[in-house]
């Protein structure tokens, strides 16, 4: 009995120390300073940051100089609105606008300067007909006045490796394999079918007996040949390629025609359609998949959540 209270008296003790324990005290909020003032945000001061980051990359160049209206604000990529949008557009990404022997693998390659196409695109016409970046100084820049101030910056941050906004190095990745055109040719043969409105639908005329399309792939390790997996599926719905007829791409002896971005690339893959098959002015959706050997990912071009006049290039119309 004497043990039995000893034991339940101890269980209070302990029990009455465990609420009493004094609880720590939480390190102030930053931010209460602002709740009496109705802000819901904190502007970063500019000035604290480093010129030679991403992140003041981004503040001092990318987003006032890049990301506006019908340019790098998400319509194509690089897409600069954002800190991680910059910076996981350019680092180890595949180029759409090369120069003309297609002697750059990424927009930015880490540690190397001269490889990396941003720097050749800010200093010198790669092509002879695209011109510098920027094309257009927006009111809101200062890259005419602080030029080489700008690209000084952008050359230290990627020699120093092109580190993100944590100092993390990147990693070398295989990147997905990715479409460079898609074009289609009436009996095989001839010039290149026009696109609805000039980079909309493929416009396929009802009167052909077949019609060629012709899908050029990219990829930074594989070669086109090489790709283990790809095929098509055509739909009437620009999302839903559940149920869609699947056909495989066939590999033959490639083509040298323009790809999306107007330079000339390499068609190694197609399939044929027959126009006579469908009514006057049904529009179809392609969907590529596609997978480099030894990879399990399968890649999707266009995915879901693609931009819709991406969706476009990869459509047909018939008429």
């Amino acid at each position: 009995m004497l043990m039995r209270r000893f034991g339940l008296l101890f269980s209070l003790g302990t029990l009455l120390l465990g609420a009493c324990r004094i609880q720590p005290i939480p390190p102030p909020n930053p931010f209460d300073q602002y709740k009496d003032l109705g802000l819901d945000t904190v502007d970063v001061i500019s000035s604290s940051l480093d010129p030679n980051s991403i992140e003041g990359l981004h503040n001092q160049i990318f987003a006032p100089t890049c990301a506006n209206s019908g340019c790098h604000d998400g319509t194509f990529e690089p897409d600069f609105r954002t800190i991680e949008s910059t910076y996981n557009t350019l680092v180890y990404q595949p180029v759409i606008k090369n120069d003309p022997t297609e002697s750059f693998l990424y927009r930015v390659q880490p540690g190397n300067v001269e490889q990396s196409v941003l720097w050749n695109r800010l200093t010198v016409d790669i092509d002879g007909q695209s011109g510098i970046m920027p094309l257009v100084d927006d009111p809101n820049s200062e890259w005419e006045a602080q030029k080489e101030i700008h690209l000084e910056h952008i050359k230290n941050w990627i020699e120093a490796g092109a580190p993100d906004m944590f100092g993390n190095l990147p990693l070398v990745e295989n990147l997905p394999p990715f479409i460079q055109g898609v074009i289609g040719l009436v009996e095989g043969r001839g010039n290149p079918l026009e696109r609805d409105g000039g980079n909309g639908a493929l416009l396929i005329p009802k009167s052909a007996h077949q019609v060629d399309l012709w899908v050029s792939i990219g990829d930074d390790q594989t070669s086109p040949m090489d790709i283990s997996f790809s095929k098509v599926r055509l739909s009437e719905e620009i999302d839903d390629f559940e149920f869609a007829p699947s056909l495989p791409l066939d590999r033959i002896a490639p083509i040298l025609e323009q790809g999306f971005t107007g330079e000339i690339v390499s068609y190694y893959h197609k399939i044929t359609i027959y126009p006579r098959e469908y009514q006057a002015g049904k529009v179809m959706f392609l969907r590529i998949f596609l997978q480099e050997p030894g990879q399990n990912d399968l890649t999707e071009i266009p995915r879901d959540g693609s931009a819709h006049y991406i969706k476009d290039l990869f459509s047909i119309k018939f008429y």
